[in-house]
């Protein structure tokens, strides 16, 4: 915390007044990492459809992976899933990853049937 606060320019106490623990912190950083990706692969196949769309998509992440920092955040998150705050979290944006996907004709309940019982 003492590090992000001096690399943003705030105190360590704003950041926890803000935040309240080292984990809503995680739990936001990991909502805009997925929320950035998201919204790149919009804006990448805003004008295809189909398998165009999945093409233009796998293209624009090839491109996200060069960002060390957002695939870190991604890698972390998905190892943190064994947390039910940080499942929950992950889910939702693959499942709005997914749902966007409409039009290349792959279900938005796609992850549905992940529980916590049955993803131990």
């Amino acid at each position: 915390m003492e590090t992000l606060a001096r690399r943003a320019g705030i105190s360590q106490a704003c950041v926890f007044r803000l935040f309240g623990t080292k984990k809503a912190l995680f739990l936001q950083v990991v909502r805009r990492a997925f929320t950035r990706l998201i919204e790149g692969m919009d804006r990448a196949a805003e004008h295809t459809s189909g398998t165009g769309s999945v093409k233009v998509m796998g293209g624009y992440y090839d491109s996200v992976l060069a960002d060390r920092t957002g695939l870190l955040v991604q890698l972390q998150a998905f190892a943190a899933c064994a947390d039910h705050e940080v499942r929950e979290v992950v889910r939702e944006h693959m499942a709005r990853m997914w749902a966007r996907g409409i039009r290349t004709r792959i279900n938005a309940g796609l992850f549905e049937h992940l529980t916590e019982e049955n993803n131990q």
